[in-house]
């Protein structure tokens, strides 16, 4: 059972939110706790290779660029490594609604016209700087939409409500990055340094005579 095999359990509780609406821990603890409960390990070797099922060759390439330049590889892994371009993908095909699915499609679309518009170039062909000036316009708007919000419920909700900061696609795009990060075996073993399920019965260990 791989990654996306897992989150397809999450999908059979009553209880299950829309995950559009969850952040990263609320993803990881759910995981962990669904799997415990049912006994299932998460392995960290995949059983074959991923068929994409919503995202087209060119949006493939453009996510995975964006999420490698939200979470670089170091030390540890990068977004690219832990292919959180597949868990966008299942999440986008199997759980987003359609208005979420079509927010975020349109959103990759508005990435690559920013980018032309600067460089005459789709992103993942631009200059870094042009990539990275792009990604802070995304960054600078969605700091500025949860200030906003905040000031907003913060002041007692006087006057007109704020533009949900969540109906953004950077919002969207840096959620799903996180949190596909996070529950990859790259990024919960070798950055959190954590085990997928605690006390995961592991077969032939190493046994030291007494």
């Amino acid at each position: 059972m791989e990654r996306r095999d897992a989150l397809r359990l999450l999908a059979v509780t009553a209880v299950t939110p829309r995950f559009f609406d969850w952040d990263a821990d609320e993803l990881v603890s759910g995981l962990r706790d669904h799997l415990a409960h049912h006994q299932r390990p998460l392995p960290t070797q995949p059983s074959g290779p991923y068929r994409f099922q919503l995202l087209s060759t060119p949006q493939q390439a453009l996510v995975d660029e964006l999420a490698e330049l939200i979470i670089p590889a170091t030390d540890t892994p990068g977004a690219r490594q832990a292919r959180v371009v597949e868990f966008v993908d299942v999440i986008l095909a199997e759980w987003a609604t359609e208005n979420d699915r079509t927010l975020f499609l349109d959103g990759l679309a508005d990435v690559d016209a920013r980018a032309m518009a600067m460089a005459n170039s789709v992103f993942v062909r631009a200059p870094m700087p042009v990539r990275v000036g792009v990604c802070r316009t995304l960054d600078d708007a969605l700091t500025t939409a949860r200030a906003a919000g905040k000031a907003w419920r913060d002041g007692g909700r006087v006057g007109p409500r704020p533009a949900d900061h969540r109906g953004l696609f950077w919002h969207h795009m840096r959620s799903l990055t996180t949190s596909g990060y996070f529950t990859s075996e790259a990024g919960f073993t070798k950055e959190r340094k954590q085990a997928i399920v605690p006390g995961i019965y592991t077969p032939c260990m190493p046994v030291e005579a007494r």
